[in-house]
């Protein structure tokens, strides 16, 4: 798990700092902000990529803990191989 404190990071150094986080291999990422502009960016990332999302407001009203689970849990990783996964007669 990565917690990343995004009090006055702008949206789009947010979002590379997230996929950046992701391509190591983290997959949880807990973003705190108080920006509602930043909120509705991590929101519309959540709905674009396969991520999901968990918002709880910080004690006193002061921002937001949003909580990222990068890739699906039904997401299945498959080992690589040079055969084509479309069946060989299904090809004309």
């Amino acid at each position: 798990m990565v917690r990343i404190d995004a009090f006055g990071m702008p949206s789009e150094e947010l979002i590379a700092r997230i996929e950046a986080e992701a391509g190591v291999g983290n997959r949880e990422i807990v973003v705190t902000t108080d920006s509602k502009d930043t909120l509705e960016d991590l929101v519309a990332y959540s709905n674009e990529s396969d991520s999901s999302i968990d918002i709880n407001v910080v004690e006193n009203d002061k921002g937001w803990e949003v909580r990222l689970e990068i890739g699906g849990a039904d997401q299945v990783t498959l080992p690589h191989s040079n055969e084509s996964s479309v069946p060989k007669d299904a090809v004309s």
